[in-house]
């Protein structure tokens, strides 16, 4: 099949307007400014243009004797995938301990996670929801300075952003401070 010489000039015309509104766009991003009728913020806590997880939660850590207990704050209509997930394909919430930059060895004890509401293949979701609460047992003395959580986050209707790693530092508690 042959294709008209206009046909052709068409199809060059519309992917060229398209390439141009997309650099728009992401200029547009780049700056934090976007027209008002921009359908969703495309900026996120890291400074991505990418909308991601981290846009639906925080974590909070504080460190009691030997443990660490991380709290997970997750906007209202948003919940993460319990650990262990549901599904293989679901990206299961994961806690990592660090001195600095330096992972630590460490067990944290995920709590079951509460039903969803959503049913994937005939299996019910399990999720973590607002103020959840991780408590992590230390397995050596190195003292932790800060948690990472990977999450991914979904809205109530099953929508799910990529995940992302969202990380605080751990504050200590009074009782641990002062049980050296």
């Amino acid at each position: 099949m042959k294709l008209s010489k206009k046909y052709i000039v068409g199809i060059v015309i519309i992917g060229a307007v398209l390439a141009g509104a997309a650099i728009v766009a992401w200029r547009y991003a780049e700056r934090g400014v976007l027209p008002s009728n921009a359908i969703a913020p495309l900026g996120n806590s890291q400074g991505s243009i990418l909308a991601d997880s981290s846009r639906s939660v925080s974590v909070s850590a504080r460190m009691n004797n030997k443990e660490v207990e991380v709290v997970l704050h997750i906007k209202k209509g948003w919940h993460v995938n319990a650990n262990p997930a549901t599904l293989d394909d679901l990206i299961p919430t994961t806690i990592t301990v660090l001195n600095q930059k330096r992972p630590l060895e460490a067990v944290a004890h995920y709590p079951a996670g509460h039903d969803s509401g959503i049913a994937i293949d005939g299996k019910t979701i399990l999720v973590y929801e607002d103020m959840t609460r991780i408590p992590v047992s230390l397995t050596q003395t190195e003292v932790p300075t800060r948690v990472m959580v990977k999450v991914q986050a979904c809205n109530d209707q099953g929508i799910c952003l990529p995940p992302a790693e969202v990380a605080t530092d751990i504050v200590a508690s009074a009782s641990s401070s002062t049980s050296n």
